[in-house]
């Protein structure tokens, strides 16, 4: 999972997109976050961070996300959680403790290994064979937390990558052990209300 450094960065003024100040890539064998400034990609001189934030200890991350007050958001899928960094603790290199820390509840959060947020803020978590909702409400400290609704992908085996489209549509990618069953799928916003 890539993303540029902030939502503000990524929408721009009036849908308008412009340039990203860095780009943030998980590393997770490292169990870090690696962030590359736009000129260093250009240059591609040597491939190295300009920002290395290393993650808890046995963090395994595989997935980003932005908040609209452009904290960071990552999956700790070895660790069955999520874990918020601000935007200060990423302006260096470091090992900072995360803001807030969302545990799994027993259930939630197995093995989350993809995250997005919708336009209302909300965040929908790609976790093993399953799609959880979480209100901004349920983020506001750490602990465990129970989705405030979860969906179940149909054929999906492992629901993988998410991102919304202009129009509200969600789409995942489903990663498997079989090439059969790896494949794409799109949910409508009526999908994904309760009761949808």
């Amino acid at each position: 999972s890539l993303i540029g450094s902030t939502v503000s960065d990524m929408v721009g003024n009036g849908g308008v997109t412009a340039p990203f100040k860095r780009l943030w890539v998980p590393h997770f064998n490292a169990g870090e976050l690696r962030a590359y400034n736009a000129a260093t990609i250009a240059r591609d001189v040597d491939g190295m961070p300009d920002v290395v934030v290393q993650l808890p200890a046995g963090a395994k991350p595989n997935a980003v996300a932005f908040d609209a007050t452009d904290n960071l958001w990552v999956t700790d899928n070895a660790g069955n959680r999520l874990l918020k960094y601000t935007p200060m603790q990423l302006a260096v290199s470091g090992q900072p403790t995360p803001s807030i820390t969302i545990n799994t509840n027993g259930t939630s959060l197995q093995s989350p290994i993809g995250l997005v947020f919708d336009a209302t803020g909300n965040l929908w978590v790609a976790s093993a064979t399953r799609l959880e909702f979480y209100l901004p409400t349920d983020l506001d400290e750490s602990g465990p937390t129970t989705p405030t609704r979860v969906l179940i992908a149909e054929g999906s085996d492992i629901p993988a990558g998410l991102t919304f489209d202009s129009a509200g549509n969600l789409w995942l990618t489903s990663a498997s052990f079989t090439m059969a069953r790896n494949s794409v799928m799109a949910f409508a916003p009526s999908d994904l209300v309760a009761g949808g």
